[in-house]
């Protein structure tokens, strides 16, 4: 029996201590190489999908046509067989003892829709959600405009799911009672209010307009929330940076 040399891998493990860890497998619990090209599956439809009706059979003349190639390609490598044994052989170097990876005539098929179960076994239940809702969902192509309107999911994700994870609670604790209160938030602050109160004078007749800062129109439409508030993106990636993955 030909011996592979193993490589170390990680997998996601829980800690009594320290929660989830990644832990590493090596020596005899590794992981062994394969040489055989694999590639993601694109075949099983997506839920919700039609998938496309089965091809016509082929005609006569196709077949006949098919035959014919398939005897042109077998005659070639007849051919190249002979040409090989007729040439004298060379001396076979000697093959390592220890092979790098192993070879393997088929694998198991992996389809893209088989992600969300994956995710599932590596315990990672919320990017399973996001994968299935993904993959039954419409197409849409992202952009970076921020009055653009895009997919949005306010129900899978809490806040107090993501604050389970790394410095995340720290980070939202220094946003809402330091960075708000900072030297550079405050421009930003009088510019909104400005903003505000000119579009107010602008849109109305009424010599009294309400000042107020009204908020019940946003409570319950999160991207109107976005969009109003204009959001710093990098005070956001800040705040999940450190987030384990889902």
């Amino acid at each position: 029996m030909k011996k592979i040399k193993k490589v170390h891998y990680y997998t996601m493990e829980r800690s009594f201590f320290k929660g989830k860890i990644w832990k590493e497998h090596c020596g005899s619990e590794g992981a062994v190489p394969i040489n055989t090209p694999q590639k993601v599956s694109y075949e099983r439809a997506a839920p919700g999908v039609i998938p496309p009706p089965k091809p016509l059979a082929p005609s006569k003349e196709q077949l006949k046509i098919k035959q014919i190639e398939e005897a042109k390609q077998k005659a070639a490598i007849e051919l190249q067989k002979k040409q090989q044994t007729s040439q004298p052989k060379q001396a076979e170097t000697p093959k390592p003892k220890v092979l790098e990876a192993e070879d393997k005539e088929k694998l198991p098929e992996f389809d893209l829709q088989d992600i969300p179960n994956a995710m599932d076994n590596l315990k990672w239940p919320i990017s399973a959600k996001f994968a299935r809702k993904w993959f039954a969902g419409d197409s849409h192509i992202y952009n970076d405009k921020t009055d653009s309107v895009e997919p949005l999911d306010d129900n899978t994700v809490t806040l107090n799911w993501a604050l389970k994870f790394g410095n995340l609670k720290n980070r939202l604790n220094e946003l809402l009672f330091e960075d708000i209160y900072s030297e550079k938030a405050l421009p930003i602050i009088q510019r909104k209010i400005i903003e505000h109160v000119t579009q107010l004078f602008t849109e109305t007749k009424n010599p009294n307009p309400n000042l107020n800062f009204e908020t019940s129109i946003i409570k319950s439409d999160i991207r109107q929330f976005i969009l109003i508030g204009k959001c710093n993106r990098r005070k956001l990636a800040c705040l999940t940076h450190g987030m384990e993955d889902f």
